[in-house]
Formats: C-alpha cells, structure tokens, sequence
C-alpha cells in the first residue's frame, strides 16, 4: 500500500532524519533502500571512515559519492515510521513527501524535489500529527 515513511531517532533534539514515499508499498521500497544503503547500517559497528574509504574505492562515480553522504544521515535513525494510505496516485505521494520534508525540515538529507503546490497540504498535516507522538515515545 502506497505511503510515506520517516526514518528517525525519536527524543532526540532533531528526531526527524529523513522523508521518504512509496508508491508501491513499504516492504518494496526498503528491499530496494536496503540494498542500495547498506552500508549506513554498519557505520555505528565500524565507524563512518572505514565504510566510506571502501564505498569510494569500490564505487569512484562521483554521483555514488554523493548518495553515500545523504545515506549517511539515515544512520544516527533507530526508527522507521510508516503511515499508509490507499489510492493514493504518484502525484499526491510525491507533493505530500515534499509537504513532509519542509515540515520536518530534513534537509540535507533529503534531496531537493521542489516546493510543494500546497494541493495536498491538509494530507501531509494528517501524516505529520500521525508521526509526531512516535518521535516523542
């Protein structure tokens, strides 16, 4: 089922880290994070140089550089929280995931996507009361 998820570190002093949406259906679209972000999960075993160091040398395509940067913010989250929605089309999963970002402010490290148009304001304001009491627990 479509929707959107936060990666966070709840009662921290900035729980939000990071904004997503899927259009397919939570399960989807972390196989397919997972497999692309691996490495973020073991930074808090090994620690971020030895992890980055590898990535680099293995992936020297300055775009992979980039991406390993903003997948290094998903690794201070302990939680992922979902909120799912049925019908939604890709244009509403997408202004909503925007409506979120700017919100929660997760900027850097989610990429910049545009302004919202504000068609999906009052959705993206239910999303965010639903996540909100998660980050305080």
């Amino acid at each position: 089922m479509p929707g959107w998820y936060l990666w966070a570190k709840p009662r921290d002093s900035k729980p939000e880290v990071y904004v997503g949406k899927s259009e397919e259906g939570l399960f989807n679209r972390f196989i397919n994070r997972f497999n692309q972000e691996y490495t973020v999960f073991w930074e808090a075993v090994h620690g971020p140089h030895p992890l980055i160091d590898d990535a680099y040398r293995m992936f020297p395509q300055s775009e992979y550089r980039k991406q390993i940067e903003r997948y290094r913010c998903k690794a201070i989250a302990t939680h992922v929280i979902w909120v799912a929605k049925e019908g939604v089309e890709a244009d509403e999963c997408e202004q909503v995931e925007r409506e979120l970002i700017q919100i929660f402010k997760t900027d850097p490290c989610n990429k910049v996507r545009g302004k919202p148009d504000g068609r999906y304001r009052e959705t993206a304001i239910v999303v965010a009361d639903i996540f909100q009491p998660q980050l305080l627990n």
